[in-house]
């Protein structure tokens, strides 16, 4: 009887450990592996829009020539140049579209972005008549301003400040198509105008910086500032009724100008990738 009993007993822990092991393996089955978060990537391409505000800043002087330093009176060459030097600053909108691509590795992006933007920067004046003693008589300067676009190529370098923030340096080639004018005139006095005027493309150099927040995997807003020098452009002003300009006899007057423009916009990019998904756990 007694071996009977620790038989039922020894059956009894067998179902019971059996069971037991059963509830752990299903346990374990039910346990889930956690799906991967998809974390945002600047990489890849895009198309955009901007707009916003630019301002030009453009200097010009004269100097007079051996035509003109020749035939003046003494002390004439020396008051009007000491007039010349003058300076202009249109502003205006400015809207855009542009292109790039960029490509991301751990928190930093390097890219590159073209754009080409509309501006309307228009600018003149006339200062004078001044007044002078003897052998001057009185004078005006005159300068006219216009660019109506610019064009950039650029690189870009930025870190990631969050996941959909990215902070960011750019610089490379500017463009732009302007013409101007500068004029030294006599009031009163036909025949006497000194003029020198241009229509120019150019080529220069650009840098900024900007910050851009992706609100999804396509779409992203950013914010930037941009300066432009496209350097110095010059002229001449031929002795009136106005001669072949050129280095010979005919040229009474050098001009020079000097042309900056800074731009501060807002834009919208699409990304046609759809910033790229990476595993995050």
């Amino acid at each position: 009887m007694v071996k009977n009993a620790l038989r039922a007993a020894a059956i009894s822990v067998s179902v019971l450990m059996a069971g037991t092991a059963s509830a752990a393996d299903m346990a374990v089955k039910a346990r889930s592996v956690p799906a991967p978060v998809p974390a945002f990537s600047w990489g890849g391409c895009y198309v955009g829009g901007n707009a916003g505000y630019s301002r030009a800043e453009v200097r010009s002087d004269g100097t007079p020539n051996a035509i003109f330093t020749g035939t003046a009176p003494a002390g004439t060459a020396a008051i009007l140049t000491s007039a010349s030097a003058a300076k202009v600053t249109p502003d205006g909108f400015t809207a855009g579209l542009g292109i790039g691509c960029n490509y991301q590795r751990g928190i930093f992006v390097i890219g590159a972005e073209g754009d080409i933007n509309y501006s309307d920067l228009g600018a003149q004046q006339i200062r004078g008549p001044f007044a002078n003693a003897a052998p001057v008589v009185p004078y005006t300067w005159e300068e006219r301003f216009h660019s109506n676009w610019f064009a950039t190529a650029r690189a870009r370098a930025g870190v990631v400040l969050a996941e959909r923030s990215l902070l960011y340096v750019t610089g490379g080639a500017a463009f732009a198509e302007y013409n101007w004018l500068k004029a030294l005139d006599f009031p009163g006095f036909a025949g006497f105008r000194y003029q020198a005027s241009a229509s120019e493309s150019k080529l220069g150099w650009v840098v900024g910086a900007g910050w851009e927040y992706a609100f999804n995997n396509s779409w992203s807003a950013k914010v930037e500032y941009l300066h432009m020098d496209f350097g110095s452009s010059s002229g001449i002003a031929p002795t009136p009724p106005g001669p072949a300009a050129g280095p010979g006899a005919g040229s009474a007057w050098s001009i020079s100008n000097n042309f900056r423009e800074d731009v501060v916009r807002l834009g919208v990019n699409y990304r046609f990738s759809g910033g790229a998904i990476v595993a995050k756990y």
